[in-house]
Formats: structure tokens, C-alpha cells, sequence
């Protein structure tokens, strides 16, 4: 597994740019007006944004891309529902993450003005670390989990 992990990060760093796995366009247009107004809980909207991203689906795609490379010599399942079924279990963790970080959340402003004029730039950057973060450990658990499993459920057929 170590193996998985290493490539792993190195297709992650591949992937990331030097402030994590998002670019400041990104957080730009994650972090938008149009994507928070009238938002009680402002990281709650920050990950439901980044999740309807193509950020996101780009991110997923690759990871989807490194396991299906992974598996491709010993693949005897069916690989779209087992990707099908990483994506799900990536997407989980990634929406306990998001319930994680808005214990503490604050309130969107009410107008875009306010919310310009404050520039919520610590709640923009600690949701930056927080996708980072999570895609950099959490995921690649999930990943290597995930193989785990099909590695156990082949071996239990293989007696």
C-alpha cells in the first residue's frame, strides 16, 4: 500500500498548485456572491459550491483515472460501478469534512456589498486548506481503503 501512497501524492501534486488543489480563480468563482447569498452557515456554501465545481469534477476525474490505471491489469469486476461507487465514497468524506468545518462557521452577509467590502478572505482560505487537506490525506485513505477491500473481497473468492 505504501506504493499506492506514493503515487498517489505524486499525482496529487501534479494536479495541486502551490496554494492546494484549488487556484485562486477557482476560490474566486467557489467563493462568489451568486454561490453564498443569503447562506446561514458561509463554509456550508463554500463546499456545496466547490462540489457542483468543475473543480471538483476535474479533481475526481483524475483520481477515477489513477485507480482505474491502478486496477487495469487485475480488473475482473465491473469497473464503471466500482468507480462509480469511489466517487460516492470520496464525495462522503468530503461532506463529513464540509459538516466538520461549519460547526463554527459564520452567517453570510446580507448584501453582496457587505460581503465585498469585508472580504471573508480567513473563511475563503481555511476552506482552501480544508479541500486541500482532504484531498492530500483523507481521500488518498479512501482510495487505498477502497482497494483494500476489492484486494480482500478476491482474495475470500481465491480459497
Amino acid at each position: 500500500m505504501q506504493n499506492i501512497y506514493y503515487l498517489y501524492d505524486f499525482e496529487m501534486e501534479f494536479l495541486s498548485g502551490q496554494n492546494g488543489v484549488l487556484s485562486s480563480e477557482q476560490l474566486y468563482s467557489i467563493s462568489s456572491w451568486k454561490n453564498i447569498a443569503f447562506r446561514q452557515d458561509l463554509m456550508e456554501a463554500y463546499f456545496e459550491s466547490f462540489v457542483e465545481s468543475n473543480a471538483y469534477s476535474s479533481i475526481i476525474n483524475e483520481i477515477v483515472m489513477y485507480y482505474r490505471n491502478f486496477i487495469k491489469d487485475i480488473c475482473i469486476w465491473d469497473v464503471e460501478k466500482d468507480c462509480f461507487n469511489l466517487e460516492k465514497k470520496i464525495k462522503g468524506g468530503l461532506l463529513s469534512e464540509k459538516k466538520l468545518y461549519s460547526k463554527n462557521s459564520i452567517s453570510a452577509p446580507k448584501t453582496e456589498i457587505e460581503y465585498k467590502a469585508q472580504i471573508y478572505t480567513n473563511e475563503i482560505l481555511k476552506f482552501n486548506k480544508a479541500v486541500s487537506d482532504f484531498f492530500a490525506e483523507n481521500a488518498k485513505k479512501i482510495l487505498c481503503s477502497h482497494i483494500s477491500e476489492k484486494i480482500k473481497t478476491y482474495r475470500g473468492l481465491l480459497k
